[in-house]
Order: structure tokens, then sequence, then C-alpha cells
């Protein structure tokens, strides 16, 4: 095997070296969009220069076979990767798919591979001779019919490849138009050096392999230089005629790209194109490049027809590969949205009703200043937390399932929810999905605290049951009573003795004993709207002044103070005494559980105070469980002659104060009243 040196080999190796170095620098930039096709078209370009210079230093025909058939993988499939790139870098990557590819490189490799078999070899080269050119031996195939249609193909693909990056040259922005210029231009010289080689036939040199390097370097100068592939080609007339905002683009490297006369206008900016966003002398430019990609910002602009609001949104520019490289500045007129805004906060603020905006996981993202005479909260405090955080846990389900109906009608319902001072109101909300609205995206609760109207419907339902009371004992008690007075009435007309008009007067005082219980009951149950600090002690003293205690005796332990109506307290006290000295219990009377159970022991009772309240209690035989819910009925009583009011009367002024009552047994069997006030001792 001869050798030969060739200053052509050299300079095929120089290119070698050259499509390495152009695809190193690819690499380092791989991120962007076409580099790595085109490390895969510079790898291409290497081994086709490599194995061509080898096969200059052989003089024998096998040698010089065996290097050009190592070339036509890389020599053949360069059209395709070029053609790639070229997608890549116009912004068409959708186009390039695996099945396309596959169907793309499927003509070069058949043709690659029919050169090592010889029955197949002369479809690709139909003869293969030997030629000196000058000082050394270059072999010189025939070309047969597949490599003519490759040949053509090729030339298809790269002159549709130049056609795009020509059309990418024209509506490329300014700034990078020399960039694109430099790529089309240096992609025309590899066409050039082909032509000359095999459509011209004034070389038997294959050129184009140093004329792809070429294009190598032309490409890794606008890299480095001219910053290519920083951003794809951008349309810029379709982004104008899309969009009547403002629109800013910038690189990587925060240079502005494109900027249109609507930007500039806001902006108060002219010349932008190619200096970086934070150069410009406009703080309102400083305000737009602050905005991070995925984020709005607002800025404020004085016009002389007043201040204009402008949204600006920050949004990465992506290729088809999901790739970002760039940076979209969109700058929306908000004006009339924040004057609506400002209005309906101007509303919301003079409202007495609380608004609410929640999102879909319920968390609050506004609420009216209302919040704070409403429930005690300072609007900022309630702003992020969860709607459901204040309700009630026994209601927090249907308030949940009412927020959440995604009906048209509005939903309604009504619940408890934890002021700030820790106490629960009764508040009715009225609630509207508004997330599909781009203006709200969010659901919009109204609320009003009811409170005082659930107290006022249980002091009129209170009032009602008293009511009935009172007409089912005038109807009933009062009947007995006036029917003696009649009946005796009627006697002392045919027989006027003295004891037919005491039984008359007796009726009559037993009929004003009952009107005068009634009315006490009736006054009773009303709310007690001025309370004062009153001592139980003295209290109970003066209620056990106003009651016939014959015998018995009263004990009062220090209960403190609490809040109460005096006169009101001091009847709750009369009653509970009046009932120990009558009763001793439910049962019997006084006298009768005296004789029969305990001998002439007077009745003893006993007040002092509990946890939460106060208690009375005495030492008679007590209540027995089954009638302890019905002792605070009006019209229960075991004593002959007992209206049955009294316990009604301690229950009534109980409630009027927001207390509660309930009776059980004392230390000594006895009856034990308990009246929970609600302030802890």
């Amino acid at each position: 095997m001869e050798f030969q040196l060739s200053a052509f080999s050299a300079v095929l190796f120089a290119s070698a070296g050259l499509a390495v170095s152009s695809a190193v620098i690819a690499w380092r930039h791989r991120d962007v969009p076409g580099s790595v096709a085109f490390v895969v078209l510079m790898a291409l370009v290497a081994v086709w220069s490599a194995a061509y210079g080898i096969q200059l230093l052989f003089t024998s025909l096998g040698a010089q076979i065996f290097w050009d058939n190592v070339q036509y993988p890389a020599g053949l499939l360069t059209p395709v990767v070029f053609f790639v790139f070229v997608l890549h870098y116009t912004g068409r990557s959708r186009f390039v798919t695996r099945r396309r590819l596959a169907v793309a490189v499927a003509l070069p490799l058949v043709a690659s591979a029919a050169v090592w078999v010889p029955s197949l070899r002369p479809l690709v080269r139909s003869g293969e001779t030997l030629e000196l050119v000058g000082p050394f031996v270059v072999l010189l195939p025939a070309p047969g019919p597949l490599f003519l249609l490759v040949l053509a193909y090729s030339y298809a693909l790269v002159a549709v490849g130049l056609g795009l990056l020509f059309v990418t040259t024209l509506r490329t922005p300014s700034l990078y138009r020399r960039q694109a210029l430099l790529i089309t231009l240096g992609a025309v010289v590899p066409i050039a050096g082909s032509v000359v080689s095999y459509v011209l036939g004034l070389t038997v040199l294959d050129l184009t392999p140093i004329a792809l390097s070429a294009f190598g370097v032309t490409f890794s100068l606008a890299l480095t230089r001219f910053r290519l592939l920083d951003v794809l080609p951008i349309a810029r007339d379709r982004i104008i005629k899309q969009l009547d905002d403002g629109v800013v683009v910038t690189g990587i490297d925060d240079r502005v790209v494109d900027m249109n006369p609507a930007a500039e206008a806001v902006l108060d900016v002219d010349g932008a194109i190619g200096r970086p966003l934070t150069a410009l002398a406009s703080e309102r430019a400083a305000t737009v490049a602050a905005t991070e990609t995925g984020s709005t910002t607002e800025l404020t602009v004085e016009t002389e027809g007043g201040v204009r609001f402008f949204e600006v949104r920050a949004s990465a520019l992506t290729d088809a590969d999901g790739v970002g490289n760039a940076t979209l500045y969109v700058l929306r007129d908000v004006t009339a949205r924040r004057t609506r805004e400002r209005w309906f906060v101007s509303l919301t603020e003079h409202l007495s009703d609380v608004v609410t905006v929640v999102d879909a996981d319920l968390r609050v993202t506004y609420v009216s200043p209302s919040v704070e005479p409403t429930l005690g909260y300072e609007a900022e405090g309630v702003e992020g937390e969860s709607f459901l955080a204040f309700v009630h846990p026994d209601d927090v389900s249907e308030v949940r399932d009412a927020l959440s109906r995604e009906e048209a009608d509005p939903a309604q319902v009504t619940y408890r929810a934890r002021a700030a001072d820790g106490s629960w109101h009764t508040l009715e909300s009225r609630s509207k999905n508004r997330l599909s609205d781009p203006v709200v995206e969010g659901i919009v609760v109204t609320t009003r605290d009811i409170t005082e109207k659930q107290t006022r419907k249980r002091e009129l339902e209170r009032q009602n049951e008293r009511l009935d009371a009172f007409a089912g004992v005038v109807s009933h008690d009062l009947r007995n009573p006036l029917s003696v007075a009649t009946g005796f009435a009627e006697l002392a007309e045919d027989d006027p003795r003295a004891e037919h008009f005491e039984r008359v007067h007796s009726a009559h005082d037993r009929m004003s004993e009952i009107i005068a219980d009634l009315l006490t009951l009736t006054r009773s149950g009303q709310s007690v709207d001025d309370p004062e600090s009153v001592t139980v002690e003295d209290v109970a003293k003066r209620a056990w002044a106003q009651v016939v205690t014959d015998d018995a005796t009263l004990d009062v332990c220090e209960t403190g103070r609490i809040e109460a109506d005096p006169q009101r307290l001091q009847q709750l006290l009369e009653n509970l005494f009046r009932n120990s000295i009558e009763h001793g219990s439910t049962g019997e009377s006084a006298t009768a559980n005296r004789r029969d159970e305990r001998g002439t022991t007077p009745t003893n009772v006993r007040v002092g105070p509990t946890d939460d309240g106060f208690y009375v209690e005495d030492d008679g035989p007590g209540v027995p469980p089954g009638s302890r819910e019905d002792v605070f009925e009006s019209g229960f009583s075991t004593a002959d002659g007992g209206t049955g009011v009294g316990l009604a009367i301690v229950r009534a002024v109980a409630e009027g104060h927001g207390w509660s009552v309930s009776v059980t047994n004392g230390e000594d069997g006895g009856a034990r009243f308990e009246i929970r006030t609600g302030e802890r001792r």
C-alpha cells in the first residue's frame, strides 16, 4: 500500500478540526433551539472531512474506495440534518418528529449501505477510476442512478432550508437580522462548493466538507459575537396584530429585541431596540424589568388625561420543545377595571353587611372593612385565612356545602361564627359562585349578623309560650274560682248568709292571686337590657324579707358580684324561697313533710356560689327525677291551691338575663336549683 502527501488532506484535517470546534461551541449552548441539531451537523462534517483527508493519503484504488465508502453516511445525511437545524432555528420544531426523521434519513441510509454491497454498488457508483491531479492521485467515481436521486433529494432539502432562512431574515427584527443574514450566507457556501464539484464539474476534488466547515465558523461567530439563538426569530408583525397592548420582548441578556409603539408610549422611551431594558432612562422601564416571569406588577402612569393604570405581565417565550429563551412583557391598560374596583371598595366600606370573596379552596382573598364592626377582626388579618376557620365546628359541613355549590342561584346558609372576643354570633350568608368570571375569580359571600334578630325571635317565641300558658291558665284555673264565686253569689241571693259571701270573697282573692302571678310571668321573660353589678347575698336577704317564712331559716354564703337587674333577681329568689317554704319539695306541703318525715324541724334554705353562678337549696324531700323537667312548666303544681307559675317565673327571669336554670338534689336530699350566669369564679 503506497502513500502520498497531499496539501489538500491537510486542509481537510483542518476543516475537521474547525467542525469539531464549532460542535463544542454549539454544545455549550445546547439549551437553546437548534444547537443540538447543529452539533450533529458539525460531527458529520468532521467525519466527512477526516475520512476524505485520509482517503487522499493513499494511492491504491482499494484504499481510496474504502475511505470513500466511509464518507457516504456523513455526506448523504448532512443535508437532512441541515434541514432539521433550519426548522429549529426558524421556529418550526413542531414539524420535527421521530416518524418524519425516519422517513427523511431512509434514502441516504439505503445509499450508504449499498456502497458496501458489491451487487448494489453500481446503483451508487457505476464506475471507479484513479486520476492523477497535479502531484497526487484522486478517485473519480461515476455516479449511479441511486446517487443522482439522493443528490437531487439533498439539493431539494437544502433549497427549502435556504428559502426558510431567507424568509426568516426578512422577518427578523433589525437587532438579530445580522445573525440571520450571516447564517443564510454561510449556508450558501456549502451549496456553492457542491455545485462546483458535482454540477459544474470544475474540479475533481469535493469542496463541500470544507465549505461546510466554513459554515460552521460563521455559525460560531454568530453564536459568540451576535448571540445567535438567544431568541428565536419573532414574527413582530403577527404579535402587533394580535395584541392591542404594549409589548416588550427581551433576550436572555435582557436586551430589548422588540418593542411596539404602544409600549414606547407607555414607557416614554425611544430607540430601545438593542439596549438592556434596565439601562433605559425610565422608571417605568425599571418597573417592567423588575417583573419576574410568571408574575404581574402594576404600573401607574401620569398622563395629560389623568392617571392610567397598567398591569405588567411577564411570560417566558418558549419554542415547540418548551425551551425558554426570551421574556415577553405585556402592558395592559386596566384603568377601567381599577376604577370599578375602587368604586366597589368604596361601596363595601359603607355597607353594614360583610362582603367576602373566597377562592376555590374557600380561602379568603378579600373581605370588606365592615368585618371589623361586625366580628371585631381587621380585614388584613382575615384575608388569606380559611373561611371555615371562623365557623362553629357543628356548622362547618353545612357552610362548606353551601359555598361549594355551582348552581346559578345564590346559596343561603345560617350558621354561627366566632368573633374576635371569642363570642359566637349568628350569621346569615348568601353566596354566588363567580370562579369562572375572569374579573372576580372567586365565590362572593354577603354576610349579615342576625344575632339580635335571632335573640328577638327567641324572646318572641318565649312570649308566645307565656301567652299560651296565660291563656291556658285563664281558661282552666280561673274557671274553678269563677264557678265557685258564681254559685255562692246565687245562693246568697236566696239565702244571704255571711258564709256565702265569705266564699265569694275567697274565690275572688284566688282569682286575683292567679292574675297577679300570670302578669308577673308575662313580664319576667323580657330581656334585661341594662344590668347592674349586684351581690347575690344582699338581694337574697331583701327577697327573704318579702316572703312569709314562718319558722324557716336562711343561710347565705358569700357569692360575689354578678351582672343583673336587681328587681328581677329579687323576684327570682322570692319565688325560689316561696317554693322551698311552701312545698319543701314538689310533692307535699312543708307542714306535712315535717310532720310525717322530720317531725317539727323547720325548713332551712341555703344560697351559695357555684363555678359559673349560684344555687338555692333546701333540706326538704327534694324533687323526683321524673318531675325535674316539668317543674318549670307554667301550670305545673303538686300543692293544693298552687298556681304552678312560681318556678315558671324563675325560668323566665333567668332566660331574660341570658342565664339557665336546672334542678337537682341537694347535699341533704332536698331540692337544689342551680342558676348558671356564665360568669366564671
